[in-house]
């Protein structure tokens, strides 16, 4: 910093007065004591407070006794969007001058909802001395109003902005609560209610929707127990809410006995469930009909059934499951030949043998029709024996007689154990003609050994007879952990193969997948023929 030496003569002395470390004006200096002072052809003179720029003659601006005076600033960027929710985030841009305090903290503070800055409200803030962004939370509590202003202040030093140029708008995020009234038995109606808003929206188990304040569930059963949430809303703002519906007991149940048509012999072949109203065609072969409970919450114990028909008047108590109309020993079903007309199946149940201990179930009528043209439809023939999971496979069949209108033939896959007693059998292709059907293995089999396809029609109810033989079909993934120790070995898969095993001499182990073969820590070949081949799996 420059020195200036300054020359008084008073009173006949010669005093030379050096006046150390003068502060360096930049760019001004405010003035803290009155006075003068010459160098040369520059004479200062100053008054308290009064502000200096001055030239020395060695070129530095300088002047005693004074301090730089303060030009530092903030200043609001503008706000959007004007409208915000209590609880949202805000962004708060700012531009700061000559700001250069260390360890400086820029604060974004909320003014009250008609603008005044007695009682601001922290936002946000940024430790910085830069320009910048300041990400600030308006609190959940602050209440609806239209007059809102932002300001920013720094720490080091002190400088409060003005505040920014427009009103700001918040509105009240709602306070949603959600209860109900349970918990509930099976049977009774859940009740929901929600508060806080002026719309509601509701979710929950069993695809429940509902836009009203307080819905209710009548007739609840365990699919309604669960978890519902409700969206409540006012002035554009939203909050959600949830309450825990408990439902105790078993549900009624929906269906209680399964009935089914099925081609005697032994073992039987189930045909197709039987209903009230079917019209069937006639078969050459006899025939049975058994029933299954199917309500875990139904006692039976025994089964009256009587069944009337042309030249038929039947009556038959069974007390063993599985219960048939013509008898049965195990599985082996006895059965008659039934001739065209129109039938009716009483079914009664009891809580124990011999119609004892009460009646549980019906009696329940099933009416039925047999029309005698004698259509036949044949075993289905496959075009190929690979089957897997997601592929295609052509199924061919023929018929004899004739199909009323609308007829649909409808290919039928069974279980993995070759049953089709299913209320809803798995259907992979359908024809209006005999012929050949362009069929597609479900990708959610889970793959086995006995599988069998069969072809049914729709009018009249007719099954044909399932493949001959069991079919194999690979599933969409495998994952292979039992250890391998002998015999040629191939595993499929349309998709992929993990394997964790270890292969032992003398096996031969082929895994053949579509997408990905993966072997994990455990797998070891111990002088196996091991070989890894990615291709169809229908190759």
């Amino acid at each position: 910093m420059k020195r200036l030496c300054l020359l008084y003569i008073s009173l006949g002395f010669i005093f030379i007065t050096k006046y150390s470390q003068a502060q360096s004006v930049n760019p001004k200096v405010l003035s803290t004591a009155g006075g003068s002072v010459s160098v040369g052809n520059v004479q200062v003179s100053r008054s308290i407070g009064e502000t200096f720029i001055v030239p020395d003659p060695l070129n530095a601006t300088s002047v005693s006794r004074g301090f730089q005076q303060n030009t530092s600033s903030i200043s609001v960027g503008i706000i959007s969007p004007n409208t915000f929710c209590s609880g949202a985030t805000i962004d708060i841009p700012f531009t700061a001058v000559d700001i250069i305090g260390s360890g400086n903290v820029f604060i974004a503070e909320l003014s009250d909802a008609s603008g005044n800055f007695t009682s601001p409200v922290k936002l946000g803030s940024l430790s910085s001395n830069n320009s910048g962004n300041i990400q600030g939370i308006i609190p959940l509590n602050t209440i609806t109003g239209n007059g809102y202003r932002i300001r920013v202040k720094s720490s080091a030093p002190a400088v409060i902005s003005s505040p920014n140029a427009t009103n700001l708008t918040i509105n009240q995020t709602p306070q949603a609560s959600a209860s109900n009234t349970g918990p509930y038995n099976v049977g009774q109606t859940v009740a929901l209610s929600a508060i806080g808003g002026t719309s509601y929206n509701w979710s929950g188990p069993a695809s429940f929707s509902s836009s009203a304040q307080s819905p209710t569930i009548a007739d609840a059963v365990q699919a309604n127990a669960g978890i519902y949430t409700v969206t409540v809303s006012n002035n554009g703002c939203s909050a959600t809410a949830t309450t825990n519906v408990v439902i105790n007991g078993l549900d009624p149940c929906v269906r209680l006995v399964d009935y089914y048509y099925n081609r005697s012999g032994n073992p039987y072949q189930s045909l197709f469930p039987l209903v009230d109203g079917m019209v069937i065609d006639q078969v050459s072969f006899p025939t049975n009909i058994s029933l299954v409970p199917v309500c875990n919450t139904l006692t039976i114990g025994s089964f009256e059934l009587n069944m009337q028909g042309p030249d038929l008047n039947w009556n038959i108590i069974q007390n063993v499951f599985p219960y048939t109309v013509f008898d049965n020993l195990g599985n082996h079903f006895y059965g008659m030949n039934l001739q065209p007309g129109q039938y009716t199946l009483t079914a009664t149940g009891y809580a124990e043998d011999n119609k004892g201990g009460g009646r549980t179930y019906g009696p329940v009528i099933v009416r039925f029709t047999i029309v005698g043209n004698l259509a036949t439809i044949s075993a289905p023939m496959l075009s190929t024996a690979n089957l897997c999971a997601g592929t295609n496979v052509d199924v061919s069949f023929t018929t004899t007689g004739s199909f009323g209108g609308g007829n649909t033939f409808k290919v039928q896959l069974s279980d993995e154990t070759g049953n089709f007693e299913t209320a809803i059998p798995t259907i992979i292709g359908t024809t209006n003609t005999a012929g050949v059907v362009h069929c597609s293995i479900p990708l959610s089999v889970t793959g086995g050994t006995g599988y069998r396809i069969r072809v049914a029609s729709s009018n009249q109810i007719l099954t044909g007879n399932p493949t001959m033989s069991p079919l194999t079909i690979n599933p969409l993934s495998r994952n292979l952990t039992d250890d391998i120790v002998s015999g040629d070995n191939l595993f499929k898969a349309s998709g992929e193969i993990t394997g964790s095993n270890k292969l032992l001499s003398p096996a031969s182990v082929v895994y053949q997948a579509g997408k990905a073969i993966i072997l994990t820590p455990g797998f070891e070949t111990l002088g196996a023929v091991f070989k890894a081949e990615i291709k169809g799996c229908t190759d």
